[in-house]
């Protein structure tokens, strides 16, 4: 299967090793806009892949070149940060995978882009879906296939604590690793810290369950340090931040119907994922450990593209996969 890459941070070229090991990819356009990349082939920038793929610059010059052909995209996690990359790939006629948080159900925060994106792609025939293991997957797609086994589904709680003590410098940096509650405080202020991606995983799971979402809580805390904590990026000191712990309530009128809640954090007592179903019969959940994010949020995408082009025309969501889920009324 050929397909293109747009992005080749650490994510994208963990995603171009691991094609190369599942074999059945080529991938045949590479795309990133760092000019010390600019020119070179995969085989030199990704450690141990085959392909002589040049990286462009020049996202148009690399699509005339491969029409149709399914993109990966590994950019940004803003939607309105990504709406000229995905506006030029769909004008273009490519199914598009993005792991872009915001695009995971866009609907309701950006309803005007939501709209542009899947006018042009139902125009040009091709299908759009953003995706990942969070959004995408733990805390969304996972709880609403549990809940295919529940009748009068109540309420859904997911809980996601992820150990960030050996995770990549991003995410490290992401957490809040190292600052002052109060440097902390301003940054989610500006919504500069917390997790893209937990309300769109809040929506996108009462949109699965037929559930009509009035109203978002969300709010976003440090986890401090107690002891000193030293890691490959950062030595965090105690009383200074050392991760997050975000939530997200939806409510249905004045009953709270989805609660969310991810710590992620540099010391995690008991990291997993755990899904908690109130219905008839109640349902809990518990990976030991939890899903790792990284590798998750590779295999997911290559996943989704082997089947992207299976999809109806239009702007999707993971909800719309043909899997089973309770719905109201149904």
């Amino acid at each position: 299967m050929d397909v293109m890459v747009v992005g080749l941070g650490p994510i994208g070229q963990r995603a171009i090793q691991h094609m190369h090991r599942m074999g059945g990819f080529r991938v045949v356009g590479a795309v990133d806009i760092n000019p010390e990349l600019a020119g070179r082939s995969l085989r030199e920038v990704v450690k141990g892949v085959p392909w002589d793929t040049p990286v462009q610059q020049d996202l148009e010059a690399v699509l005339s070149a491969h029409p149709g052909t399914p993109v990966l995209v590994y950019t940004r996690s803003h939607l309105p940060e990504v709406m000229d990359t995905l506006t030029t790939l769909i004008q273009h006629g490519h199914p598009v995978v993005s792991t872009t948080e915001e695009l995971a159900d866009p609907w309701t925060r950006y309803p005007r882009e939501s709209r542009q994106l899947d006018e042009l792609a139902r125009a040009k025939g091709v299908a759009v879906l953003g995706t990942g293991v969070n959004p995408g997957f733990a805390m969304d797609f996972l709880p609403g296939i549990l809940t295919a086994v529940v009748h009068e589904l109540e309420h859904i709680a997911v809980y996601r604590h992820q150990e960030a003590f050996h995770r990549r410098y991003p995410l490290q940096k992401k957490i809040g690793s190292g600052l002052t509650v109060a440097e902390f405080e301003e940054k989610w202020a500006r919504r500069e810290m917390g997790h893209v991606g937990l309300v769109e995983s809040a929506y996108l799971l009462g949109r699965m369950m037929g559930w009509k979402v009035d109203r978002i809580e969300e709010d976003c805390r440090p986890v401090l340090a107690e002891e000193d904590i030293q890691t490959a990026y950062f030595h965090v000191r105690p009383g200074q931040v050392q991760g997050i712990l975000h939530t997200v309530r939806a409510y249905e009128g004045d009953r709270e119907r989805v609660y969310l809640e991810l710590q992620m954090a540099l010391r995690v007592p008991d990291p997993r994922d755990e899904v908690v179903l109130k219905g008839e019969p109640p349902l809990r959940m518990v990976i030991p450990g939890g899903i790792p994010g990284d590798p998750a949020t590779v295999n997911i995408s290559l996943g989704m593209i082997r089947v992207i082009q299976e999809l109806p025309p239009g702007l999707r969501t993971m909800g719309d996969l043909p899997v089973p889920h309770y719905r109201r009324g149904s």
